[in-house]
């Protein structure tokens, strides 16, 4: 063996020491299961092959093999750092398959809700609208049927977050909101006292020396349920926008695995 020869052999025992270095570090650093699994057999490979240079470094073998070697030493490394480039990029589009499933449900959920409290708001303002009149016994048939059978009870079911929301992110988030804004209290509260109003108001006259209450009463409904859907607002366009992120991720992932394997 010359000592060119005998370099090369050094030269290539050191980049493969150094590659167990590396291994070994992202072995330590790595908690997927399946990184794990091919760090580990790419470590035994490393250490296999450490060993044959060793043992050729200690003895004497031809030229040819000594090329033969290192030819297939560093097609090996590089098919070790491929083969691991692509199982990183595998795991990494899994995770933004699993991220771009959780946030589609939570689009969807602010999307139901932000639906819910519009129709919601809508509905208020028709009552509004119903009220703005001095005809009080046509206003007490028109509560009867837009408030007492279809607005109350409707704001009493989107009260109940647990069976509307069906994303545990959208409704912890909500309910965290809630708790430092008491939105669902003050409602409940101003529905309570709406009620009391229509039912102590069998009369024309009865309805009349309330109106004012009334009014008020629904005016804080309406700003409140403005609240609510401007924070909704806010957090669908976040959702949405962080979506449309993950996907032009997974896409950017995607392109260029797949020209290399059509290059």
């Amino acid at each position: 063996m010359s000592q060119s020869q005998g370099q090369n052999l050094v030269t290539l025992l050191q980049l493969w020491q150094e590659k167990l270095g590396y291994l070994q570090k992202e072995l330590v650093k790595t908690s997927h299961p399946l990184i794990k699994f091919e760090l580990n057999s790419q470590i035994q490979e490393t250490e296999q092959e450490i060993q044959k240079l060793e043992r050729m470094k200690a003895s004497s073998v031809s030229p040819a093999e000594i090329n033969d070697v290192s030819r297939y030493s560093m097609n090996k490394s590089s098919y070790f750092r491929s083969h691991l480039d692509l199982l990183e990029k595998v795991i990494d589009c899994q995770t933004l398959l699993s991220s771009l499933a959780e946030k589609r449900m939570q689009v969807q959920d602010w999307k139901e809700l932000h639906e819910k409290f519009q129709d919601l708001s809508i509905k208020l303002i028709i009552i509004r609208g119903l009220i703005s009149s001095d005809d009080y016994e046509t206003i007490i048939h028109d509560l009867e049927i837009h408030w007492s059978f279809e607005c109350g009870p409707k704001i009493m079911r989107y009260m109940q977050f647990g069976r509307i929301i069906r994303n545990g992110h959208v409704r912890d988030k909500f309910e965290e909101v809630d708790r430092h804004s008491d939105w669902s209290n003050k409602i409940m509260n101003l529905v309570q006292k709406i009620n009391e109003i229509i039912n102590q108001s069998l009369e024309p006259e009865n309805l009349k020396t309330r109106m004012k209450f009334l009014r008020e009463y629904l005016s804080s409904l309406e700003r409140i349920n403005g609240s609510i859907l401007a924070f909704l607002d806010d957090n669908l366009k976040v959702k949405i926008s962080e979506l449309e992120n993950d996907f032009e991720k997974l896409r950017s992932r995607l392109l260029p695995s797949f020209s290399q394997l059509v290059s």
